[in-house]
């Protein structure tokens, strides 16, 4: 089976762009996707990616995985989620035991959030993962 580039279109959406209010796309946990994912709409992943993703807003769920580079304006990851790969996005959240193991890029200077006992520290470009370089442990 081919590699296969997908994209999704919310036509609800018009020209507004990247809109957060725009309907959200899902890939449910027993979806495999191998292949480059395109999406002008929030995306939520409860299933696997085998590839780069481009969306609004990417939601990893705790069933989610994605391996590839994730370029978004906001990536967020739920507890047990698992992303590896260069990410890119102006804003960047890890809950609970989330992995992100990659570059990580964050446009927004404040744009660094990690929950459960890591903070941001002044520099958020640098890789973003419990106990990894660009987070150091609450005090």
């Amino acid at each position: 089976m081919k590699n296969r580039n997908i994209e999704t279109k919310n036509e609800s959406q018009g020209n507004a762009g990247l809109a957060e209010s725009a309907q959200p796309s899902y890939f449910g946990p027993d979806l495999v996707v191998c292949g480059h994912v395109v999406s002008q709409s929030p995306l939520y992943i409860s299933g696997r990616v085998e590839g780069d993703v481009e969306c609004a807003i990417l939601t990893l769920t705790s069933e989610g995985m994605v391996t590839g580079a994730v370029r978004a304006s906001a990536v967020r990851l739920e507890s047990g989620a698992r992303l590896s790969g260069a990410v890119e996005a102006d804003s960047i959240g890890v809950k609970g035991d989330a992995s992100l193991t990659g570059r990580v890029v964050c446009r927004a200077r404040q744009g660094v959030e990690a929950v459960r006992g890591f903070v941001q520290t002044s520099n958020p470009t640098h890789g973003l993962a419990a106990g990894a370089v660009g987070l150091v442990p609450a005090e």
